[in-house]
Parts: C-alpha cells; sequence; structure tokens
C-alpha cells in the first residue's frame, strides 16, 4: 500500500527564463513524495507513471519536477541514479570537503564537478506533457551554455556539435509518460528512447566530450539556478543516506 514521506517545504528564487521546454523557471516548493510497494517506486507526479527506485545496479539518488513557473506548468519529472558501486565514491568526496558544500554557489559546483570525474550516474526524464525531440535537444544545449563553465571554451563547442548531430536522426514527438534516459560511462554521455507504450527502445548515441554530461549534472545538482530546485533538495538528502 502507499506510504507516505515527510517532505519540506523550501522557498526558491525565481530566476529569469530562457525559451524551450526544457528551459524555464522552477518550481517555487518541494512536494511530498509518496513511495509504492515498499520502496520499489516513487510517485514523481501524479500525471505520470512512477519511477523505480531502482535501474539494474543504479540507486536512486533524488528526485523531483521542472517546471516552468512564468507560464504556469510542469515539463518533466525527473530522477538522478548513481552507480551503487560508485555510492562509496560519493559518499567519500563529500564527507571530505563538507556536506555543507552542497548548498553554497560556488563551492557546490566544485563538488559536483569532482564527483563526476569518478561517478557514474543515470538521468530519467519522463515528459508530463507532449514535447518532441527538438525542444529537448534545445533544453540541453541552453542548461550546457547558461553555465559560465561553457564560456568560451571550445571543447564545450565540440561537444554539443556532438549533441545537436546526435538529435539530428530523431525527429518528431515526444509523447507524455514516454521517457529519456541519459546515461554516463566514465565521462561520455548517452541518450536512450523508451517508448512506453510500445517497449520499443532507440540508443539515440553517446557524447563523447566529457564537459557535457558534467555540466549538464552540474546544472541539476548544484546550488547555482539548479533546473530543479525539488530535484536537488532531493538529491541532496539522498547524497547525506548515503
Amino acid at each position: 500500500m502507499f506510504k507516505a514521506f515527510r517532505s519540506f517545504n523550501t522557498n526558491v528564487k525565481v530566476f529569469t527564463g530562457v525559451a524551450g521546454a526544457l528551459v524555464g523557471v522552477q518550481a517555487l516548493s518541494v512536494y511530498n513524495p509518496i513511495y509504492l510497494e515498499n520502496l520499489k517506486s516513487v510517485l514523481v507526479d501524479n500525471s505520470i507513471d512512477p519511477f523505480p527506485t531502482k535501474l539494474s545496479n543504479y540507486s536512486m539518488l533524488g528526485h523531483g519536477v521542472r517546471s516552468v513557473t512564468f507560464i504556469g506548468f510542469k515539463v518533466y519529472g525527473a530522477a538522478i541514479y548513481v552507480k551503487d558501486s560508485d555510492k562509496s565514491k560519493v559518499k567519500s568526496i563529500v564527507s571530505e570537503r563538507g556536506f555543507e558544500k552542497l548548498e553554497d554557489v560556488e563551492e557546490s559546483t566544485e563538488l559536483i564537478s569532482k564527483i563526476c570525474d569518478s561517478v557514474d550516474f543515470k538521468v530519467r526524464i519522463c515528459p508530463v506533457r507532449n514535447t518532441d525531440f527538438n525542444h529537448l535537444r534545445d533544453g540541453f544545449v541552453k542548461s550546457i551554455l547558461s553555465n559560465p563553465l561553457s564560456k568560451n571554451n571550445a571543447a564545450v563547442g565540440a561537444g554539443l556539435d556532438e549533441l545537436r548531430t546526435l538529435f539530428k536522426g530523431f525527429k518528431g514527438s515526444v509523447p507524455k509518460n514516454h521517457i529519456l534516459l541519459l546515461q554516463t560511462d566514465k565521462g561520455k554521455l548517452t541518450f536512450t528512447y523508451e517508448n512506453t507504450k510500445t517497449g520499443e527502445i532507440k540508443v539515440l548515441g553517446t557524447v563523447n566530450e566529457p564537459l557535457v554530461s558534467k555540466l549538464l549534472l552540474i546544472s541539476y545538482l548544484s546550488s547555482r539556478k539548479p533546473l530543479s530546485e525539488p530535484l536537488r533538495k532531493s538529491c541532496v538528502e539522498g547524497i547525506k543516506n548515503l
């Protein structure tokens, strides 16, 4: 049966949004997560299917909803998973520098960057409304470019070219409740699309430039204008509980 966990609410600053379905101002509060069937899945949002707490040898670190508040709608549910064999690395790196650094704008960016150097993650994204591959691509690109670390960086530019090329072969809609999975492997970032109605899975391709995966994870996990504050807060709690 359902088991509700007590959560917390927090006020979040509203930042100026940018165009694209994945880019905008994020939600203002953290909702109450509902865990299902002995913690095997979690209800991220009522409009989409529950997310599994495990993906093979990866465990959910945290979850949340990405929202665009200035036009008043949710964009997607998301969860970040950490490789089970890398959990001790995350705990060691964060413990060495201090858990409080996860809440500091500058320190959290450096800390997440350090973690990404040796830890593999999966990011599971599920749209709460119909979107398309172009919006997904544009959202990832703009999220990366919004990071100050991307400025005047030739490697980032080359990585974004890889990302754009990867999406060229995929046109059309990405319906609500379908899945886009991002998986890191020693810095490389592989994109996989799942049609949840037919069960068909397509590998879009892999971006080899490690700065692309690093900057995306920083945009989710650092305190500098996170793409989803509820997701970031949930992941911080997950890190503390490793």
